[in-house]
């Protein structure tokens, strides 16, 4: 077979059975170079450390769950109620955010300052599986009781922050609902207050012309070709002196001295009772609930790492390849054609 090759590569064309020849040869290049790359390849795939995960599944909450939440919602009145997906989208939304993980971060390094152990969460990474009707938290990190104990801490910090958002923003609601009603009463009252004052001038001007004309009690209307209503309301205007100075001095007392003008607002007390059923309206944090567990938060007994066969069969796979470009290069070389 030596022979042969060594005739066919006198000539001067390259064909398929020259190209054999010459990776015949140079076979052991090819071993070493294929030898060289998988032993490389092992190596790496033993130093490498298993990573692992840990994946706790969250469902929406229960509408009961929720319940405390649309007290003084929904038909009747103008606040929306609040359903299981929206406030299931906070939950989502924090657990997403960068915000959480900083608050994350700020507890385990406060907790280690404290406990005098720093539980280092540099190689612990989180990531979220959106799945129909429920939320997938991963965390992957080296050490499977680690990650468990850090899924459980994240999961406490992101819910409470989501019932601090959910909470807060409800409670905003009312809170400016009451406010409007607040500066809605606040109104009504100093515009009951300016009436008040008006009237008391009016009173104050009749009260001078019936005692410059000595009227001191209001006249008997006999004969009168119009009613006791319709004489009521010309006194209320421009004959309101006609009532006499004793009734204009008694009414004028009434006015000045006058504590409040609440009782004379129709649409006060309405308001009043709007505010007061408002004013029992705030959620507490604790009475709610945002997510619930799908089973337990739990490590993976497989490591989701680098898989070792795979490394090293794409390593010798690489070495074949690269030690016959090597050859075949020399070969080429060797000829001139390169």
């Amino acid at each position: 077979m030596s022979n042969d090759c060594q005739g066919k590569m006198v000539q001067d064309e390259i064909g398929l059975l020259t190209i054999f020849c010459a990776f015949w040869e140079r076979k052991l290049w090819v071993a070493l170079v294929t030898a060289t790359c998988t032993i490389v390849s092992v190596l790496y795939a033993s130093s490498g450390k298993p990573i692992y995960q840990a994946r706790a599944t969250l469902l929406p909450p229960t509408e009961l769950q929720i319940s405390s939440l649309n007290v003084g919602r929904g038909v009747g009145t103008e606040f929306a109620p609040y359903t299981s997906d929206k406030v299931f989208s906070l939950l989502k939304k924090n657990l997403v955010s960068a915000y959480a993980r900083q608050e994350y971060y700020k507890t385990i390094s406060e907790t280690g300052r404290k406990t005098g152990v720093v539980d280092s969460v540099d190689r612990v990474s989180f990531s979220v599986e959106p799945l129909p009707e429920r939320l997938v938290l991963v965390v992957s990190g080296e050490s499977p009781e680690s990650i468990v104990k850090h899924a459980k801490g994240f999961l406490d910090v992101v819910d409470s922050l989501a019932k601090k958002e959910v909470v807060g923003n409800s409670n905003e609601e009312f809170d400016v609902k009451r406010k409007s009603i607040k500066l809605e009463m606040a109104a009504l009252r100093k515009i009951a207050k300016l009436r008040r004052i008006d009237q008391i001038h009016r009173l104050q001007e009749a009260l001078s012309i019936a005692e410059s004309i000595k009227l001191v009690k209001m006249p008997v209307l006999q004969g009168a070709s119009f009613s006791a209503s319709e004489a009521a309301g010309a006194m209320v205007d421009s004959m309101m002196y006609l009532k006499g100075v004793e009734v204009l001095k008694a009414e004028l007392h009434v006015l000045e001295n006058r504590v409040s003008d609440d009782p004379y607002i129709p649409a006060l007390r309405t308001l009043q009772e709007e505010l007061e059923v408002l004013s029992v309206r705030d959620v507490n944090v604790e009475d709610i609930t945002i997510f619930n567990m799908d089973g337990r938060v739990a490590s993976s007994e497989i490591s989701s790492g680098p898989r070792k066969f795979v490394v090293v069969l794409c390593g010798f796979i690489f070495g074949v390849g690269l030690g016959a470009f090597l050859a075949l290069a020399h070969f080429l070389i060797k000829r001139g054609r390169l």
